[in-house]
């Protein structure tokens, strides 16, 4: 399915072009054609399963499937699926312009997809597991003052805090030392999670473990309730050891790495 968005200005070229492969276009999952906002000669293909990004200006080559182009008689091809110099490919033919069209337009592959989608991915979770660590770090960064009292009291008289100040920060360390050594022993891996279109669901953790069921109901219990709490949350807020929902249809789920086993 073929989402056509495009200028009623649009390239003849591209208009008449866009127009045949339109109408024997098919795919899994709806493209969209966009025009470029300001060069009718333009035209940019996305996975409608990934946000819409602005197209004001040159495309984001991280998120487009493909870009279309007419210059000078030739038909250009630009996209990163695509092998040849700048990633690009050209010809004078309209026949072969949309046999490469049917080759290079289509939705992304599950890496794909998990390449190509924002969010918290790793960073999120890793700066919430070490963030008492952090705390503690910085409380470390004593006044040489207090710090020398403190020694020459425990000089005196034994292990016993003279300082308000470090009886404080004894009293924080202590409950951040916990909090630092309870996260570092939560064992969670990010899974990229797509609800397709088709209510499809698909669930990836690298190029070798990926799944994909019929609707969430089918996915792992943990994932389920995972996707039903972050269905509440702002989108890119981050919950810890749950995830982080992108958008409506993209999430990046925390579970146990062997969930797609089960």
């Amino acid at each position: 399915m073929l989402d056509m968005q495009i200028d009623i200005n649009q390239h003849p070229a591209i208009a008449a072009l866009l127009d045949v492969f339109a109408k024997k276009h098919k795919s899994e999952f709806p493209i969209v054609a966009v025009s470029h906002k300001f060069d009718k000669s333009q035209v940019h293909f996305y996975d409608s399963r990934l946000p819409e990004k602005d197209t004001s200006s040159y495309p984001d080559s991280s998120v487009y499937i493909v870009d279309l182009s007419y210059y000078d008689g030739s038909y250009i091809l630009q996209g990163s699926g695509i092998k040849g110099r700048r990633n690009a490919t050209r010809t004078k033919n309209a026949a072969a312009a949309l046999r490469l069209l049917r080759k290079y337009v289509k939705p992304y592959s599950a890496m794909g997809l998990v390449n190509r989608t924002d969010g918290f991915g790793v960073d999120s979770h890793i700066l919430w597991v070490a963030e008492p660590r952090r705390a503690l770090t910085s409380m470390a960064s004593l006044k040489p003052a207090v710090l020398l009292a403190e020694i020459e009291s425990l000089k005196a008289q034994g292990v016993r805090f003279h300082t308000p100040e470090f009886r404080e920060l004894a009293e924080k360390a202590a409950a951040l030392g916990a909090e630092a050594a309870a996260r570092a022993a939560i064992r969670l891996t990010k899974f990229h999670l797509c609800i397709n279109p088709d209510e499809s669901v698909s669930v990836t953790l690298d190029s070798k473990q990926q799944r994909t069921y019929r609707s969430i109901e089918e996915a792992p219990e943990v994932i389920q309730q995972n996707v039903a709490l972050l269905r509440f949350a702002e989108s890119r807020s981050f919950v810890p050891e749950v995830g982080e929902r992108v958008r409506d249809n993209l999430f990046w789920v925390l579970a146990p790495e062997d969930t797609l086993a089960i």
